[in-house]
């Protein structure tokens, strides 16, 4: 069971992270795009606005999309976490532990289901390479 387990983990945050960077980079499922994003960074004091908005969105969408694959998955697993850490380190510590919205709870979750998902590996579940 624990293949499944790993799988069943992978396709759920892997489509989670690969939802989120479609909704930056393309705007779609209600999201708001390259330009909405870039002004949301911007004004969280990233510079240049645009550079951070369609790196953070492009891994989202790729390392989502290898974890739902199972390929590369440390790597991909990796940039996600820190991805995390920047995001919790730069927007909410100033927050606080406990705010209404964002609440860093959440991403400190996440944070143990990467970590349990770059010790296990990607399961036997997954594209393989050939020989």
């Amino acid at each position: 069971m624990v293949n499944w387990a790993i799988f069943v983990l992978r396709i759920a945050v892997g489509g989670l992270f690969l939802l989120h960077g479609s909704q930056e980079l393309f705007g779609v499922f209600g999201g708001i795009g390259q330009a909405g994003f870039t002004d949301y960074l911007t004004a969280m004091g990233f510079w240049p606005g645009a550079f951070w908005a369609y790196l953070t969105a492009s891994i989202e969408l790729i390392a989502g999309l290898f974890l739902i694959l199972g390929l590369f998955n440390r790597v991909a697993l990796l940039a996600l976490f820190i991805l995390l850490k920047i995001a919790v380190i730069k927007v909410l510590w100033v927050k606080g532990f406990v705010i209404p919205i964002e609440e860093y709870q959440f991403k400190f979750i996440f944070d143990g289901v990467l970590i349990a998902l770059i010790l296990l590996g990607p399961g036997e579940f997954r594209i393989k390479k050939t020989k």
